[in-house]
């Protein structure tokens, strides 16, 4: 979990950017949820990074019916 922030001359943004590194979508889910209570406690925007394995979670009834 990193916090930053994005600083111009009207606007000034702070965020928290959750990357994903955890196996199971449970732990995933409960990690999403705990940086989302964090960012509505300390007023920041939530920038999630799922990593290119997310497909692998879920299961597609139908070979390439998306």
């Amino acid at each position: 979990m990193n916090v930053l922030s994005n600083e111009t001359e009207s606007e000034y943004y702070r965020y928290v950017v959750y990357t994903v590194n955890l196996h199971g979508l449970g732990n995933r889910m409960l990690g999403l949820a705990s940086v989302f209570f964090y960012a509505m406690l300390t007023n920041l925007v939530v920038l999630v990074d799922f990593g290119p394995d997310m497909a692998d979670l879920f299961y597609e009834p139908f070979q390439n019916s998306t």
